[in-house]
């Protein structure tokens, strides 16, 4: 349970500033991103994770956009960006290390 308490307040600072918060806040968009590196750095988590993350993102964005719900899937596809940047760098690095 204390083992997933990181992605917890991981997901609950995205589901906060996607649904209670009408615009964006660049602040939390960076202070979770640096708990989402930090995670990714002291676990050793794959990059494969973000990329999953990544596409879950992209498909409730598409979901959202569906329903009409502009703003959530816009922040939704904001959060997606950033995961496929942060799994695209950890690739990079990954290959990089490999050679």
């Amino acid at each position: 349970m204390i083992k997933y308490l990181a992605f917890e307040f991981l997901g609950l600072g995205i589901l906060v500033d996607v649904f209670l918060f009408s615009r964006t806040h660049e602040w939390l968009m960076l202070f979770m991103l640096v708990i989402w590196i930090a995670l990714l750095i002291t676990k050793g988590y794959e990059s494969t994770v973000s990329f999953r993350l990544f596409f879950l993102g992209l498909l409730l964005s598409i979901t959202f956009l569906l329903f009409k719900m502009e703003v959530v899937a816009e922040k939704l596809s904001s959060w997606a960006y950033l995961f496929l940047i942060v799994g695209t760098i950890q690739e990079a690095v990954r290959v990089r290390r490999a050679k």
